[in-house]
């Protein structure tokens, strides 16, 4: 009889996990795709992945080798961020189909190097974790900043007995992603 109540337990819990689920599509370095439908399961590589739920905002996906960190954030947009073998790591593009299109190849993805202003610090957020080899969860940033020549988000990363450290992101007028930059001297080695 427990077993049967653990199963009913795991698989409750299974379900409440996938509810929060959004739909998306990500592409993260070394061909790795990330496919979700609204309420699950979370694909990697067309393998469903095993979830593991960190808070209402927040869950892991992993197989194929790697696990992706997706970030919810409270106006639905969605950020994900990739560990690999050997200590790879990075940000995930996230692909966007165009139906509307009158190609032949409707429905072929379509990566938008333009970030918007709105998904800006999310996206610095997920570079800035990627540096610092931590989850975008200790990641803090600015709203963006417009200057002559783009916009610039600042941020720290809280990493625990290492201390606050300070960065930047910058982007160019279009919303291109330019560079990540630290703003903390660590002297030289």
């Amino acid at each position: 009889m427990k077993k049967l109540s653990y199963a009913v337990m795991v698989f409750l819990m299974s379900e409440a996990l996938n509810a929060d689920i959004p739909s998306m599509n990500y592409k993260c370095f070394g061909n790795i795709d990330m496919h979700a439908d609204e309420g699950g399961p979370v694909y990697i590589n067309g393998k469903e992945a095993k979830l593991k739920k960190i808070n209402d905002n927040y869950f892991d996906a992993s197989g194929s080798g790697v696990v992706l960190s997706v970030g919810i954030n409270p106006d639905g947009t969605t950020s994900v961020m990739y560990t690999g073998k050997h200590g790879a790591n990075g940000v995930c593009q996230e692909i966007k189909y165009d139906f509307s299109s009158s190609d032949k190849n409707i429905g072929s993805s379509r990566s938008t190097s333009a970030i918007s202003f709105d998904k800006m610090a999310t996206h610095c957020r997920g570079e800035a974790a990627g540096m610092y080899n931590t989850k975008p969860m200790y990641i803090h940033t600015s709203k963006p900043m417009s200057t002559k020549h783009g916009y610039i988000i600042k941020g720290y990363g809280d990493l625990g007995i290492q201390g606050n450290k300070s960065f930047q992101c910058i982007f160019n007028n279009n919303g291109n992603f330019v560079r990540w930059e630290s703003l903390v001297d660590e002297g030289r080695l």
